[in-house]
């Protein structure tokens, strides 16, 4: 008679293998579970997208979600904008900051808690989230200043690594299905394999942007990306301030170290001082989405 796995963390090149299999057959199968985009995120990505939604429109589509209208306002008049005077509405803030920020942080607020639910992976979710965060802001940041990315630079930043959260949901699924635990090395190595896949699902599931998806797909190798490589690259220099702008420990013109990003988005002296300037901004952010 067969009998269930000890509960007892895998650590074997075989085990690993098995799980490997096991992961991509659910994948092949659309067994993974892609949580489901929220329908206020839903609404305000096609209205970001439609020329004819006015600032007012835009405010009721979010005030349909009181606590989510309640957050948004929360962040608008945090330190990370610094209004002179208080924000009183979302019309007001949609007047102040711009329709595409606003949506932004309606989006971000929106799923959030979709993605990090996981059990027993609080500590990876929120420094995933903090990065998620950070990439987001920067990207925006970048985009701005080099003109490259576009409008969706802040979202390809915010989900460039969201194949990863599903990848830990499924990787604790699949734990529970074969009664054991997984140690964290498994699944770190599962996760560096499928995230990429398990990412271009989720933006075609959610009906994100074709940019957006292009960017999660490309955004490691971006030298070598064939679609939107200015988007992805945008992406990559995002990341990559996100993570020493959360470790702290170096300055961020020292950290780039010469990246080849750097002389491809043609970010001279003055336009890069003008990015890493934004670093203040870009902590609050972080600090307003904090979990």
């Amino acid at each position: 008679m067969a009998t269930k796995r000890d509960t007892a963390p895998l650590a074997s090149a075989g085990d690993l293998d098995f799980l490997r299999q096991q992961l991509a057959v659910k994948l092949d199968s659309g067994d993974v579970r892609i949580p489901m985009l929220p329908e206020v995120a839903v609404r305000v990505i096609q209205a970001a997208a439609d020329p004819d939604v006015s600032a007012r429109d835009m405010a009721q589509i979010i005030y349909a979600d009181p606590a989510l209208a309640a957050h948004v306002m929360r962040l608008v008049n945090s330190s990370a904008y610094r209004p002179a005077q208080p924000i009183q509405s979302l019309h007001h803030a949609i007047s102040w900051l711009g329709m595409g920020e606003v949506c932004e942080l309606a989006f971000t607020a929106a799923v959030k808690s979709r993605l990090l639910n996981i059990p027993r992976q609080r500590a990876r979710t929120a420094r995933l989230w903090a990065t998620a965060v950070g990439s987001a802001a920067w990207a925006r940041v970048i985009a701005d200043i080099c003109g490259r990315g576009g409008e969706v630079a802040y979202l390809a930043g915010l989900m460039h690594e969201v194949g990863i959260p599903v990848c830990l949901q499924a990787c604790v699924d699949l734990g529970a299905e074969l009664n054991t635990v997984l140690s964290e090395e498994t699944i770190d190595a599962l996760v560096a394999e499928f995230k990429g896949p398990v990412g271009t699902r989720v933006a075609t599931v959610w009906e994100l942007p074709p940019t957006v998806a292009a960017a999660i797909a490309g955004w490691v190798e971006w030298e070598t990306a064939v679609d939107q490589r200015d988007l992805c690259a945008v992406t990559y220099l995002a990341h990559q301030l996100a993570e020493h702008t959360l470790a702290g420990s170096e300055p961020l013109a020292l950290a780039l170290n010469d990246d080849p990003v750097v002389a491809y988005l043609k970010l001279s002296g003055v336009a890069l001082n003008a990015v890493l300037g934004q670093a203040p901004l870009v902590e609050a952010t972080i600090d307003g989405f904090r979990l």
